[in-house]
């Protein structure tokens, strides 16, 4: 049968119990994209709906047209797919799709999606691997102003595709509210995440390479680490393999493990993120990674401010600028891994301008083991810590400079050497001079 869009074909929509009517902008009463009408779609006395709103959206599509979901609850069963420039838009937020059994919106290879203003939940209870809305291969998409709730797993879940996720609500996932893989260039921006059983946003890539997503002026809190393990669930921000990622001005709170999380990832920026109670290390670069940017953040109630770690596996070259990190906390119940630190590095690293208080460690750490080489410590204050700075004992492949530094109240030394997280030896008196493998310059303690 030819499905061309006309009024006719819309009446006989209707008259089948499809629920499909057409409408003005003006009549529909809500902001509607360039488009010469909206088709109407009220599909909430069908048991399924789904097979009658992807006609809807491929006649429309065909027609250059959107469809306008009624305000009320439709329910779908099975897989909605979305056809090249499908445009879905809600009743300002009072239209909701039921995802039962298989159902979700699906784009497979589809372009210039828009997604608006409706709510998609699950049951949150059914174990599944589907996301509610799921989009591979698909170029230009917009997903604004939704609400995604209930998700037995990830909310959303994009694999090679690019375009702009803004404005979204995304609740109770039993995965990961977001998750990006081989993007092709995404934003992530002004998003409300909370309530996730393992990661907020995952921005990862099968093997390393250039990425360019932009994760951006979101919110984040509660995040847990129910699929368990040591660092890889529990994250605001999980960065993988994915190169060249921007994470700036995000405020993120009450994660398992990090606030931000980028392993393997390379010429990362982390820039001026609010960050608050973290149950590890709140900003981490960790392995095989070259090149990364740590700047401007703010860190509360965490296990440790930064790290920069895994030089042994190549990661390196570093610059920890203008962060302030405070009220820090040891993780006295693991047996070896407790922390307390503010910032730790290992090579090829500036850390300048920091400010750091509370740190029951170490307020600075340097190196571990014989990993350690060209790190410049230079203008930062560190308050009321155990250790002002540590330095590794057995660092030989190059030299540390503290230089202009300002350490007061730590209370078992200014600057020490460390071997593994161990104090060792005796502090240095002397705010200038040779100490082990540093070189101090016109630093102060008090």
């Amino acid at each position: 049968m030819d499905w061309t869009l006309d009024r006719r074909n819309l009446i006989g929509l209707a008259a089948a119990g499809l629920g499909v009517s057409a409408a003005s902008p003006s009549a529909a009463g809500d902001p509607a994209p360039a488009a010469q009408a909206l088709v109407r779609f009220d599909g909430s006395g069908l048991a399924d709906a789904s097979d009658a709103l992807e006609r809807a959206l491929r006649m429309a599509a065909a027609a250059g047209e959107a469809v306008l979901l009624a305000p009320g609850r439709i329910t779908v069963r099975k897989p909605v797919r979305l056809p090249d420039q499908a445009l879905l838009l809600g009743a300002l937020g009072r239209s909701v799709i039921v995802c039962r059994d298989a159902g979700r919106l699906v784009g497979d290879g589809a372009r210039d999606v828009l997604l608006s203003d409706f709510r998609i939940e699950g049951d949150g209870k059914t174990p599944s691997d589907n996301a509610l809305i799921e989009l591979s291969h698909c170029r230009d998409v917009r997903l604004m102003q939704l609400v995604i709730a209930d998700a037995a797993g990830d909310g959303l879940r994009l694999w090679r595709s690019g375009g702009r996720l803004q404005g979204n609500r995304i609740v109770r996932c039993g995965a990961s509210a977001i998750r990006s893989g081989e993007s092709l260039g995404l934003v992530i921006a002004d998003n409300e995440i909370d309530d996730i059983a393992n990661n907020a946003i995952v921005v990862w890539r099968e093997t390393a390479g250039t990425d360019s997503s932009q994760v951006v002026n979101n919110r984040i809190s509660r995040v847990r680490a129910d699929a368990g393990g040591s660092g890889q669930n529990g994250n605001g921000i999980n960065v993988f393999r994915a190169d060249h990622v921007l994470v700036a001005n995000n405020t993120i709170a009450d994660c398992a493990f990090s606030a931000v999380r980028c392993n393997a990832a390379s010429n990362v920026q982390i820039v001026a993120n609010n960050c608050r109670n973290l149950g590890e290390v709140a900003l981490y670069a960790e392995f095989a990674f070259e090149g990364a940017v740590i700047a401007n953040n703010i860190v509360a109630d965490a296990a440790t401010g930064i790290e920069v770690t895994n030089f042994n596996d190549g990661g390196r070259l570093v610059s920890v600028q203008g962060n302030v990190i405070r009220d820090l906390f040891r993780r006295e119940a693991e047996p070896v891994d407790k922390r307390g630190v503010g910032i730790a590095v290992e090579a090829d690293t500036c850390v300048s301008g920091n400010t750091i208080e509370g740190a029951p460690t170490a307020g600075l750490m340097i190196g571990w083991g014989r990993y350690v080489r060209q790190v410049n410590a230079t203008g930062n204050v560190i308050r009321d810590s155990s250790v002002g700075i540590a330095i590794s004992s057995q660092g030989r492949a190059g030299s540390v400079l503290l230089c202009a530094n300002m350490v007061s109240g730590a209370r078992e030394g200014h600057v020490r050497l460390f071997d593994h997280g161990v104090a060792v030896g005796d502090a240095a008196t002397a705010a200038d001079g040779r100490f082990g493998a540093a070189h101090l310059s016109a630093n102060m303690f008090t």
